[in-house]
């Protein structure tokens, strides 16, 4: 269904540029070997010809591939030989096989904006903005500081007036800078949290 839409676009930029978003934003020479490599044989009018030509240098792009860690650069797996045999053989993953990730729908994302200035008459100078996913509703709650005091008062004004409306989300998105009283407020809530990668901003929706 969502190569049937490509149809209707007006012009061939436009059509290359949802082309390429439908992917996942990949880099123009990572996307344009897979093109070439026939890994799209069957989107319609995507060529390596067009896609060379009007492939876009989009915002998501550059979010995703930001300055990042190596991999792997101080791993704590050891190369020790085990001494003991396996009980039991792993049996080999059949050609057909599929692993499955469920997540839930009900989803809120959260990040906070940086200080304002002057601080306002209610003494706030923040604003934390939430997405929350399965409503496609976008909340806003002031607060003072970056204390914990705080910031739970505010993550928690939102969490409250989700589950007002029964929308009370079942996983928390935020970024990794948060403190440990302000992980234990939101779990504490029967609430799932999954905090983002440094640098990765496409993966908060809130961003």
């Amino acid at each position: 269904m969502r190569h049937a839409w490509a149809y209707d676009l007006p012009s061939v930029p436009a059509l290359i540029a949802f082309l390429q978003a439908a992917t996942g934003y990949p880099t123009k020479p990572t996307w344009l070997n897979a093109v070439k490599q026939g890994a799209y044989h069957s989107w319609p009018g995507l060529t390596s010809q067009l896609a060379a030509r009007y492939c876009p240098d989009t915002d998501e792009t550059h979010f995703g591939h930001m300055a990042q860690p190596w991999q792997h650069i101080r791993s704590t797996k050891t190369n020790e030989i085990p001494t003991t045999t396996p009980t039991t053989t792993p049996t080999a993953p059949t050609a057909n096989a599929i692993e499955l990730h469920e997540l839930p729908i009900n989803r809120l994302f959260t990040d906070d904006t940086g200080q304002f200035h002057p601080r306002s008459r209610s003494s706030n100078q923040y604003i934390m903005v939430a997405l929350h996913a399965l409503s496609n509703a976008i909340l806003v709650q002031p607060f003072a500081s970056k204390h914990d005091r705080h910031c739970i008062l505010a993550c928690n004004a939102i969490f409250t007036w989700l589950q007002a409306t029964n929308n009370a989300p079942a996983l928390h998105i935020m970024e990794n800078e948060a403190s440990n009283a302000l992980k234990l407020a939101i779990t504490s809530n029967n609430c799932q949290l999954q905090l983002v990668p440094p640098h990765v901003y496409r993966r908060n929706a809130a961003e």
